[in-house]
C-alpha cells in the first residue's frame, strides 16, 4: 500500500470517527412532562430527543436557529444544515417530534398524545422551555412542520423570524388527497387495525421510510398530518402578515410531495408575500437577482429553485445556510 493510499484511509477514519463523536455530542434527551389529551389531569413522561449543536450555550449568547422537521422525520434531517450553521457560530435546534424514531411513544401512549398542530406546538414549547430556550432568532419549519411553524409564528413572542422549507399549506398536498379518506383510514389503523395489519404495511417498503423496530412512527406520522388543522392556517398566517415578522420561504419546482402550487399559493395568497420579492434560481442555481435584497417594509422573500424535490435544505445547503446568515444580520440590528 502506498504512503498517499495510507494517508486517504487514516483521513478516512478520521472523518469518519469525528462524524460519530459529533453526532454523539449532539444528540440529547430532553425529558418532558405533558398531560394526556384524554384526561388533562394524568401527566405523561416522554423522553425527547434532540439535535443541539451548542448545547453549553446556556445563556442563549449564540444566535439560535430551531428546526421543525416533516413527517415522517427526526430532528437529524438537519444534521448536514447544523453542522454548517454551526461553522458559523449559529446554534441549531432540532426536536424530534413524539413517536418518531428517538422519541419513543408506547402503542397504549397512542390515544393519549395530541398529534393536532396545537398539540405539537405545545410539545415543542415544553422541550424548548425545559432546554432554557426563550429566544427563537429563526424557526425553521421543512414540510408539515411548517404547520407547526405558522402557529408558533403567531402565537409565541420569542419568535423573530419564521422560514418555511417545501412547506405545507393551507390545502392538503397531493399525498393527502383526499383527506376525508385518508384521516378515516389512519384513524382504523391506529385505534384497530394497527397491529394486525403492521406486518403488511410495513411489506410495502415506502422509499425512504423506515420504522423503528414496531412502527409505531409511521402511525404517529400518519397522525400528525391527518390531524392537522387546515382551517387554522389562513388565521396564523394573517396574525404572522399583521405582526410583519420577516419570512423567508422556498421550495422548488420539481418537488413531488407538497407541489409548488400549494407552496406558491401559501406565500403569495395567504401569507400574502409580495410577488416582487421572489428569487428564481435556474438548474445551474443561478438567482435572478441578488438574493439578498431588502425590501421596503415587510421583510420577505421567497425563494424557488427549479430543481431540489422536497429536500430543498440538503439541494441547495449554501444558499440556506447564506441567507440564514443574511437575515440574522438584520433581525439583530432591531
Amino acid at each position: 500500500m502506498s504512503d498517499q493510499q495510507t494517508m486517504i484511509m487514516k483521513t478516512s477514519s478520521h472523518t469518519a470517527a469525528s462524524g460519530r463523536r459529533e453526532k454523539q455530542e449532539w444528540n440529547r434527551i430532553v425529558t418532558i412532562k405533558q398531560c394526556s389529551k384524554n384526561n388533562k389531569a394524568k401527566m405523561l413522561t416522554f423522553n425527547v430527543s434532540v439535535l443541539d449543536t451548542c448545547p453549553d450555550d446556556v445563556d442563549q449568547k449564540r444566535s439560535t436557529v430551531v428546526a421543525i422537521h416533516g413527517c415522517p422525520g427526526t430532528g437529524n434531517d438537519f444534521k448536514s444544515l447544523a453542522r454548517k450553521l454551526h461553522e458559523r457560530g449559529i446554534r441549531l435546534v432540532a426536536p424530534t417530534s413524539l413517536g418518531m424514531t428517538g422519541s419513543p411513544i408506547t402503542l397504549d401512549q397512542l390515544s393519549k398524545v395530541d398529534f393536532t398542530t396545537e398539540g405539537r406546538t405545545k410539545t415543542l414549547h415544553l422541550t424548548l422551555e425545559a432546554m432554557n430556550i426563550h429566544r427563537i432568532d429563526i424557526l425553521v419549519g421543512h414540510s408539515a412542520g411548517a404547520w407547526t411553524m405558522y402557529k408558533a409564528g403567531a402565537s409565541w413572542e420569542n419568535v423573530r423570524c419564521l422560514f418555511g422549507i417545501n412547506p405545507g399549506g393551507h390545502k392538503p398536498n397531493r399525498t393527502l388527497r383526499p383527506f376525508s379518506v385518508d384521516k378515516d383510514i389512519c384513524s382504523c389503523f391506529a385505534l384497530v387495525l394497527w397491529k394486525a395489519h403492521y406486518q403488511t404495511f410495513s411489506g410495502l417498503r415506502f422509499k425512504g421510510i423506515t420504522t423503528n423496530g414496531d412502527g409505531i412512527n409511521l402511525i404517529a406520522s400518519q397522525q400528525y398530518v391527518t390531524q392537522q388543522e387546515f382551517a387554522n392556517v389562513p388565521l396564523n398566517a394573517g396574525v404572522v402578515r399583521s405582526r410583519k415578522l420577516p419570512v423567508l420561504f422556498t421550495y422548488a419546482l420539481n418537488d413531488k410531495i407538497v407541489e409548488p402550487v400549494i407552496c406558491s399559493d401559501m406565500a403569495y395568497n395567504v401569507l400574502g408575500i409580495p410577488k416582487e420579492n421572489t428569487v428564481m434560481y435556474t438548474d445551474d442555481k443561478t438567482p435572478s437577482r441578488n438574493p439578498f435584497f431588502v425590501p421596503e417594509g415587510w421583510l420577505t422573500r421567497c425563494l424557488i429553485f427549479a430543481r431540489g424535490g422536497h429536500i430543498v435544505h440538503v439541494a441547495h445547503e449554501q444558499e440556506i445556510v447564506e441567507q440564514i446568515e443574511d437575515i440574522l444580520k438584520h433581525i439583530n440590528k432591531t
